[in-house]
Formats: structure tokens, C-alpha cells, sequence
């Protein structure tokens, strides 16, 4: 064999741009509240849930912890970017649509998320989750599927 070809493409990491983060930031400015954020034990996760980390403290928000926090996904761990919140989860089969309120707490932050073209959005209604707070899990990158 001769000249072969190997291909090591790794999928684009998750980005803020600075435009994107501005986005941010101007949005989630308009609501203050506390957040949670936290990333699977891997480094393109962590690397953006620490610009979504810096966004939400740069807007003013209460960020529990001084740092984000590793989360060890499960075996059927979508990937993507889950929203926590306080809520009763739906009885019932996985991947149910959930309503999400207009102009909750919940509901600005998914917003203010699309705005910023984060993708792969989910949310996860919780009763251990405090009211007023949010809870951001940045899983595995969508586009390494």
C-alpha cells in the first residue's frame, strides 16, 4: 500500500463568538437569577460550558460555584445542552415535549441560549432543583454523533 489515507476530521468545537456571547449576555442581563452550570468530563464540553459560565457571570447572574463542575453522563446521555430547572418531571416515555411557560425564568434562558445559536437545546424539569435556579449541563458535542 502507498500513500494511504487516514482522515482524523474531528467534529467543529462548540463556540461563543464574541458576537454570540454578546447576545448573551445582553439577554440574560435582563433576568437575574442563580445558576448551576456543569459539563461531562471531557475538554471540548468543559471549554464551553466555561464560556456559558462566563456569560451568565458577566450579566450578573448568581453562579453556584466557583468553577464548572464535572457530571459524569449516563449511559443514555443525550448530547447537546440540558436546562434544568424546578418542575415535576413528565410521567411517561423519554423525549416527551415539554411546555415550558412563556416569559418563565426557564423560558428567557432557552431564549436567550437560541439567540446565541446554541444548539441541541433540552430541558429537565427537576424537584431537587431550588426555584429560581437553573441548571446548565453541557453533554457531548452534538456534531460527533
Amino acid at each position: 500500500m502507498t500513500n494511504p489515507t487516514v482522515n482524523n476530521f474531528a467534529p467543529p468545537a462548540r463556540e461563543l463568538t464574541s458576537d454570540d456571547s454578546g447576545i448573551l449576555v445582553a439577554s440574560l442581563s435582563r433576568t437575574k437569577a442563580t445558576v448551576r452550570i456543569g459539563a461531562m468530563v471531557d475538554k471540548e464540553a468543559f471549554h464551553f460550558a466555561g464560556q456559558l459560565y462566563g456569560a451568565f457571570k458577566t450579566a450578573g447572574w448568581t453562579v453556584i460555584e466557583d468553577r464548572v463542575r464535572g457530571l459524569v453522563p449516563g449511559p443514555d446521555q443525550p448530547p447537546g445542552v440540558r436546562v434544568g430547572f424546578h418542575g415535576e418531571p413528565p410521567k411517561g416515555a423519554d423525549n416527551t415535549t415539554i411546555e415550558v411557560a412563556d416569559d418563565s425564568l426557564q423560558w428567557r434562558v432557552i431564549a436567550a441560549l437560541e439567540k446565541a445559536h446554541v444548539k441541541e437545546l433540552y430541558v429537565s424539569p427537576r424537584p431537587e432543583i431550588p426555584e429560581g435556579t437553573i441548571e446548565i449541563a453541557v453533554w457531548a458535542n452534538p456534531d460527533s454523533r
